[in-house]
């Protein structure tokens, strides 16, 4: 997807929430502004948004001195919903459906994104299990279980810090219902991106206390040409008999008719691209949806 004119103050609004959760004053934040307001000049609209996004993160991070903009707010995300993953493993395991309860909190917590607002600690948990009641817009279930009856491989994106527990849930529950599958690949981000969560954090979390899973980072090729996607990702794309990405970031940048995408609508540009009001779930495969920009 490229980036749209919607997604201009879009930028704006993450970077004066990322100066802000870093205690930067007002005063500060209004003279740093006409640097980044310059800097949005130079946006490619060719280019997917977390292509442009990364470059005003490294901006935002110079700026800062900092990093990982969003460690702590990460921290307390992850340490919330691992404290919740036997609850979480609980309603799954009592559901008569297994997968499609662990799709449906897996997607909830999509809504824990700081790209797009701002989120509470302390209301994250009871929010998830609220809104994993809603039913999804776009439902392509039934698609994606009968293609992991038949799967040897998949290849599963990360997104943010804090849902990924429950994605690692959702792995453990495909691993579990399907042994067939040999190969179980999650990709997250090698370098701190927003409140994405990185390989190490993702290894921290326990992903591969899971059998047969690995985790593999991905990151801009370089400074002047940010591409999230290597040739060994697209391979690995390629390669796998099924791909999930989660969450809307990950929507936004790759465009492959074969991958599942799993996320909220959080946006009026990815509204209009998909047909499915914003604040709803979906779960699509690209290849069998018709109307997507």
């Amino acid at each position: 997807m490229k980036t749209a004119l919607e997604c201009i103050p879009c930028f704006i609004n993450q970077a004066i929430r990322a100066f802000k959760t870093n205690e930067e004053s007002e005063e500060r934040i209004i003279e740093i502004l006409p640097d980044l307001l310059e800097l949005l000049k130079g946006v490619d609209f060719d280019r997917t948004p977390m292509e442009n996004a990364s470059v005003m993160y490294r901006f935002i991070s110079e700026s800062l001195g900092v990093e990982d903009v969003y460690r702590a707010v990460k921290k307390a995300h992850n340490e919330i919903f691992l404290k919740g993953y036997q609850r979480f493993k609980e309603i799954v395991m009592n559901s008569d459906d297994r997968l499609r309860r662990a799709i449906e909190l897996s997607c909830s917590a999509n809504l824990v994104d700081l790209g797009s607002r701002d989120v509470s600690t302390k209301d994250v948990f009871e929010e998830v299990i609220s809104y994993s009641y809603r039913s999804f817009y776009l439902d392509h279930y039934k698609i994606l279980r009968e293609e992991l009856t038949r799967a040897r491989s998949l290849v599963y994106f990360l997104d943010n810090a804090g849902e990924a527990v429950l994605d690692m849930l959702l792995v453990e529950t495909i691993v579990e219902e399907f042994p067939n599958l040999s190969r179980v690949i999650v990709i997250a981000k090698e370098r701190p991106f927003i409140n994405d969560i990185t390989r190490a954090e993702a290894l921290e979390m326990g992903f591969t206390r899971i059998p047969r899973v690995s985790v593999i980072g991905i990151y801009p090729s370089s400074d002047k040409s940010p591409n999230y996607w290597s040739e060994d990702i697209r391979k690995l794309i390629h390669d796998a008999d099924v791909v999930i990405a989660k969450g809307q970031a990950n929507f936004e940048a790759l465009d492959v008719p074969k991958v599942y995408h799993l996320f909220y609508v959080k946006c009026s540009a990815v509204s209009k691209c998909i047909g499915a009001p914003i604040g709803s779930p979906v779960l699509f495969k690209r290849a069998n949806s018709h109307n997507i920009c």
